[in-house]
Parts: C-alpha cells; sequence; structure tokens
C-alpha cells in the first residue's frame, strides 16, 4: 500500500484500535443489520426500482473496518451473481472482518488492503453499488476521496455514504477539545486513552457531553468500548458538515445527492428529521414560508431546528430520477423489515381518526395522521400486487369518479409517508421479490383519538 496516501497516525489508531469493536463469534448469534445495505432500499432509492442484483452485480465498501457493511452485503448477495470487495488500510480490521466472514461461510467477498485514494489505479472498477459509511470525513482531503470513489463507480451505478452532521456533534467536539488539551503533551496513544476514560469519570451533568442523558449510561457505554471511545474523542482527523455543505460536497464529485436515508434502527437519524413539516406543521404561517424554500433549503432548515443529527446517511448516483416511482402502475410496494409489518397492521387495526404519535430521538415525537385511503392502500401491500392493481381495488371498494392515474397520485404521499418511516419501499413488477427482512421495530407507536 502506498504510505503517501492516507495519515500515519490515523492508521495506526486503526491498527490499535479496529473500529467498530466486533466479536466474530458473534456471527453465530446475529446479522449486525446495516440499514443503508438493505437490498430492497438501494433498489427503491438509486435503480427504479429496476435492480435484481442478479447481473454481475459488483458492489465495493469503502473503508471497511471491522466489516459490518461487507459482511452485511455479502450475506443478502449470497447465492447471487454478485460480488462484494472489502477495502481498507488497517490489517487489523481485515484481519477481524476475514475471520467473521470465515464463520458465515462467505466466499463472494475480495479483500483488498489499501487506500481509497489509490483505487483509480487498482484496476478493480467499475463498481454498480460502493458503501463508504464513516470514512470520508476521517480523510485529510475528503473531496479528493469522493472523487476517486466516482472515478470507479459505473456510469448506472449509486453510492450509500454516510458523513458526519455538524450541528448534532457539538457536544463531540467540545470532548474532543478537552481531549487535546489534556493529551498535548502525551505522545502514546494507549495512555491518551487512560487519561480520556479518567475526564470522562470527571464530567458533571452540566457538560455538553452529558446534558439531556442520563450520564451514568453515558459513561458505561463510552467507557466498555475503546474503539468507539477513540474514533469518537481522540481522532486526529475528523470534519463534520451541514445539508448545504453535503450538497456541495456530492455535486462537487459530478455526483447528484438523491435523499436523506433512514441510519440505523431506533437511535439513528430518521429520513422524516429533514422535512421542516415535522416541527413548524403546528405554526399556521410557517408551512407557507417552507413551501416557498427549495428541497435543500427545507432540509437545512429542518437540520437546524433539529440540533441533534449527528450525521447524514445518504445515496448519490452519477444521474438523476433514480428512485422508484409512486405513479408508476407498474411498481410493486412491499414491506422492507417484519417490524413494518408489524408497525403497519397495528396502524390498520385502529378505530378511524386515530392519530399516531412515533416517539423519535432525544425526546423528539411526531404525530401521523392515516386517513381511509391509507389505512385501505396498507391492508392491500402484499408485495405481490401492483400499484395498478392495488389502486383498481381500492377505486372499487371506495368508489367515486377517479381515474386510476389521479388515484396514484393522490397514494403518493401516503406512500411516501410510509417509506420516510423505513416500512415501505417500491420493486418494479419485472424484479424477484424481497421478502420482509427479520429486524425489529424502528420506532415506538402510541395511538389517540
Amino acid at each position: 500500500m502506498d504510505e503517501t496516501n492516507h495519515l500515519p497516525n490515523v492508521r495506526n489508531m486503526y491498527e490499535n484500535y479496529p473500529f467498530p469493536l466486533r466479536d466474530p463469534r458473534d456471527e453465530r448469534k446475529r446479522l449486525h443489520t446495516c440499514e443503508m445495505e438493505m437490498l430492497a432500499k438501494i433498489n427503491h432509492y438509486c435503480y427504479r426500482g429496476r435492480q435484481s442484483f442478479n447481473q454481475g452485480f459488483r458492489a465495493l465498501v469503502a473503508g471497511g473496518g471491522a466489516g459490518d457493511a461487507a459482511i452485511y452485503l455479502a450475506h443478502h448477495l449470497k447465492g447471487r451473481n454478485a460480488q462484494v470487495v472489502y477495502l481498507d488500510m488497517s490489517t487489523t480490521s481485515m484481519a477481524i472482518a476475514k475471520e467473521r466472514a470465515a464463520i458465515r461461510k462467505l466466499d463472494n467477498i475480495q479483500w483488498v488492503h489499501g487506500s481509497i485514494l489509490e483505487l483509480p489505479n487498482m484496476g478493480l472498477e467499475p463498481f454498480d453499488y460502493i458503501n463508504c459509511v464513516g470514512v470520508l470525513h476521517h480523510m485529510a482531503d475528503p473531496d479528493e476521496g469522493l472523487r476517486a470513489l466516482a472515478s470507479v463507480l459505473a456510469p448506472n451505478g449509486a453510492m450509500g455514504l454516510m458523513v458526519y452532521g455538524y450541528y448534532g456533534r457539538m457536544d463531540i467536539y467540545a470532548t474532543q477539545d478537552l481531549m487535546r488539551l489534556a493529551n498535548r503533551n502525551e505522545p502514546d496513544l494507549a495512555r491518551r486513552v487512560e487519561n480520556a476514560k479518567a475526564l470522562l469519570k470527571c464530567m458533571p451533568q452540566s457538560n455538553l457531553l452529558m446534558r439531556g442523558r442520563e450520564r451514568n449510561w453515558v459513561l458505561q457505554e463510552i467507557l466498555k468500548d475503546e474503539s468507539n471511545l477513540v474514533d469518537a474523542f481522540l481522532h486526529e482527523q475528523d470534519r463534520a458538515y451541514t445539508v448545504p455543505q453535503v450538497y456541495d460536497f456530492v455535486e462537487g464529485a459530478g455526483l447528484n445527492l438523491i435523499e436523506f436515508t433512514n441510519y440505523e434502527q431506533k437511535s439513528g437519524v430518521c429520513r422524516l428529521e429533514y422535512d421542516p413539516q415535522m416541527y413548524v406543521g403546528g405554526e399556521p404561517t410557517l408551512p407557507q414560508v417552507m413551501a416557498e424554500l427549495s428541497k435543500r433549503e427545507r432540509q437545512a432548515v429542518a437540520e437546524v431546528i433539529n440540533g441533534c443529527i449527528g450525521l447524514h446517511a445518504f445515496y448519490v448516483t452519477k444521474g438523476t430520477d433514480t428512485i422508484a416511482r409512486y405513479d408508476d402502475p407498474e411498481n410493486v410496494p412491499s414491506f422492507l423489515t417484519s417490524g413494518a409489518v408489524a408497525q403497519c397492521r397495528r396502524i390498520q387495526n385502529l378505530p378511524a381518526g386515530s392519530k399516531i404519535s412515533v416517539d423519535l430521538r432525544y425526546g423528539n415525537q411526531i404525530s401521523l395522521e392515516f386517513g381511509p385511503l391509507a389505512i385501505e392502500l396498507i391492508g392491500l401491500i402484499d408485495g405481490k400486487r401492483t400499484l395498478g392493481e392495488i389502486t383498481e381495488l381500492l377505486l372499487q371498494k371506495l368508489g367515486g369518479e377517479l381515474g386510476v392515474e389521479e388515484a396514484l397520485q393522490r397514494l403518493a404521499p401516503e406512500l411516501d409517508t410510509l417509506n420516510m418511516m423505513n416500512w415501505v419501499i417500491l420493486r418494479h413488477r419485472s424484479v424477484p421479490e424481497i421478502p420482509p427482512l427479520e429486524v425489529a421495530a424502528s420506532f415506538t407507536l402510541s395511538s389517540s383519538k
């Protein structure tokens, strides 16, 4: 590997503290879920619902770390005409990932030790999909890193990216400042880790890291995972992005941001949090103000109002218009997970006029209302009926003078809400069904009249 293509101290950090902390033996118990890498989601957002993942599909996990995304993709691509390439500069991390793959008997991963910046000269391309999560913001020049990824992306390919969010990491950066001050004369990383642990134990409830959190729980979670502590508080290269900066970052590499998406179960970011209507809907003048803004401006407003979006997960492509369309009668709506099925069935069985409260992170709560049309729609989703077939059934059941085309337009907002909640995705009827994944519900629901 070309030693000039990365920061030596960063490589040394990941050799000694591979991230995330994973015990390969856990592969015998469970598969670590990577929400961005769910094939049905990738298909919905990046391929207009028309990707079968069977025609020599090639995926790159750039900065694979301990192997979460590579293992997840390889597991779900097993038995298909598809391959995953794992790339990382840490031999320690790669060894953990290889052991995990061996336990799962995955033979569809190619292992490459190297830097993202070397990709244009490796002869590995083209890739139909690139995962690069939590990596670019740790590079000396993230823009150069993204350009390198774009250079090996197939013309119709897509990427799933995650970078840090600026406003939601204020507490992290305050803690990083503290660690730099306290460790300014300590060159040894292991001793800096011990100093960091001692400082964390001394933090009062007023500290930014503790505000709004249960102090003992925070300390327990941080102190038991040295890899996470080092990655969060002792990293030498770390930058974060606002929503406008994310767009500039993506477009600077000649790419298009398709959509922000949900990231991680329960504690992660929900796509709905980028919708300002979630926060301003109760104020009579503000929805009109928001309507006058562009999509990226509305998302920027939502990010600042929210205040706790600590990461941005999103799909990008070289093209545009890659999301499966809600007004295409040939598309088939499906539930993404078993948890989504359970939550939607609960909504379907609620009394008419019920309001649904959804608990998000940090005490945030949103209210959803599903009218008769949406309730009937949920009941007809079976992963086999097309939108055209569902619409015809709805028109027969509900009556009225609507045609199929107009009915589809009315259904589109309801389907998008279900998608924002990580419940429903679309695929074209020509693509084989991907059954709901056995994954728990993403959110806690409650209802009232």
